[in-house]
């Protein structure tokens, strides 16, 4: 048996001594670190390597630059390094990127140190031959010009005509056994009951033990650099990452800039002490709405909440002309007016009365009472009556005598089908005058009520002003007890 000159057996000499590398792993680490004992080190080391392939790759990059244990970079490296420091290092700091500061992400040298791969992604970044944009390259064209992401699933090589819509689109599953190309609008990951809250919702590895939705998918969690929170971050300014609630307020943010004095979105400089606007700033002017120029989050592509509410409305209620009648134009102001436009986005997307506007506007249902009497949702209809009726739509009308007369009705027929379920079905004339009298009695007691109320009404403002004058008649004779 063959042994190197440090008398380890050698498996095969072509392929050098394996445990020669890991001796020289174990010093260079152990050179850096003096504040572990060795079987700790050595531990460590097996732990972050533990195949002979990436200890012969860590023993090169180590050989090569002793400090990468220090940079973090590369990944191979970062991973010993926080080997040590969960064991205990004192000497060594968990890898972080020199960019970003975000810790638990491999790292890649670069001039400024180690960097995640998304900020070394951005240093490497370069202007697209597709689009002309300087972003980080995806790919590269037939010439070996450099390619974005965007330009690349644009490419026509990403581009196959799906089979479920049938339009030439990016591919997100290819077809096989006979099954055909679905493209990236089309496809919907399989539902499954999810592993963490149970509900049969669209899940990732539905086809294993373990399927879990995307309200349930682990997230990663950053410290905000704005609240301190530890939450997903949903962006990553100069600052640092910025959580949803943070990133909505920054967004929404208006105050006199300190330069031009107008109302907009304080950016500069970065953090809770901004108070220039982009453009003083010479900044970018970013999340602008494209139909109304606000500085505002966007709800959908470049469009503010507001603006989102109106185009859909104005969908829903022109049939998807894009013209919405004169009729109607009173019941879109009301839906655009609406105090909180989410709110509203919600409604005409999951409400049952946008359901029947939408019927109402494509003349599928009659814009009359009688018509939305007949409606299978009572509720939804009542909310949508008053909308109606506000617009000048629907004429007015007393809703409870509505509501009586219908009830009435329904108890009249009840007793008809009782009494004449072996008759022809003519009812008696005694019969139909008794009906009309219980409608007529029901009327004259319902505007007996409305008149009661208004005189009760009437009343109470004639007290409120007596008791008004005798408050001020006191004080003006300084009788008054709370003076």
């Amino acid at each position: 048996m063959a042994r190197c000159p440090a008398g380890h057996q050698l498996g095969s000499a072509r392929r050098g001594c394996p445990d020669c590398r890991r001796d020289t792993v174990i010093e260079i680490a152990a050179a850096a670190d003096r504040s572990l004992p060795r079987p700790v080190i050595e531990a460590a080391v097996d732990a972050a390597a533990p195949a002979r392939l990436s200890m012969s790759r860590l023993a090169v990059v180590l050989a090569a630059d002793p400090g990468a244990l220090a940079s973090g970079a590369p990944p191979l490296a970062g991973r010993l390094a926080a080997e040590l420091v969960a064991r205990g290092s004192t000497a060594l700091t968990l890898p972080a990127c020199a960019v970003c500061a975000r810790t638990g992400k491999p790292l890649f040298r670069s001039a400024a140190g180690g960097a995640c791969q998304r900020c070394r992604a951005w240093q490497l970044a370069a202007a697209c031959t597709a689009c002309g944009k300087v972003k980080p390259v995806a790919g590269r064209d037939a010439a070996g010009g450099p390619v974005c992401e965007v330009c690349c699933r644009r490419g026509p090589a990403r581009h196959r005509a799906c089979g479920i819509c049938g339009k030439t689109a990016p591919v997100a599953v290819r077809g096989r056994d006979g099954k055909p190309d679905i493209c990236v609008n089309c496809y919907r990951l399989p539902a499954a009951a999810c592993s963490a809250c149970g509900r049969v919702r669209p899940c990732v590895l539905a086809g294993t033990a373990q399927p879990v939705c995307k309200q349930c998918a682990p997230r990663a969690t950053a410290a905000c650099a704005r609240c301190g929170q530890e939450r997903p971050p949903q962006a990553r300014w100069p600052e640092g990452p910025v959580c949803d609630t943070c990133y909505t307020a920054a967004l929404r943010r208006r105050a006199p800039c300190a330069r031009c004095g107008q109302m907009r979105r304080p950016v500069s400089p970065p953090g809770l002490a901004a108070d220039t606007c982009a453009t003083c700033a010479g900044l970018p002017v970013t999340s602008v709405c494209a139909d109304c120029g606000t500085e505002d989050k966007m709800f959908e592509k470049h469009r503010c909440a507001r603006c989102s509410l109106r185009r859909r409305a104005v969908t829903l209620l022109s049939a998807g002309t894009g013209h919405v009648p004169d009729t109607l134009a009173a019941v879109l102001e009301a839906i655009c007016a609406a105090r909180t436009p989410v709110a509203a986005l919600n409604w005409l997307r999951t409400g049952a009365g946008a359901a029947i506007l939408a019927d109402l506007a494509a003349g599928r249902l009659a814009a009359t009472h009688e018509a939305l009497d007949e409606h299978p949702r009572p509720q939804a209809v009542s909310h949508l009556r008053h909308m109606l009726t506000a617009g000048g739509i629907l004429p007015p009308r007393d809703e409870e005598l509505a509501r009586a007369e219908q009830w009435l009705s329904e108890l009249l027929a009840g007793r008809k089908s009782k009494d004449g379920a072996g008759s022809a079905g003519a009812i008696p004339s005694g019969q139909r005058a008794t009906d009309a009298s219980l409608r007529a009695r029901l009327a004259a007691a319902l505007d007996r009520n409305k008149q009661m109320a208004d005189e009760n009404a009437r009343l109470r403002r004639q007290l409120a002003r007596a008791l008004g004058d005798q408050r001020a008649a006191r004080t003006r004779s300084g009788n008054d007890p709370g003076s």
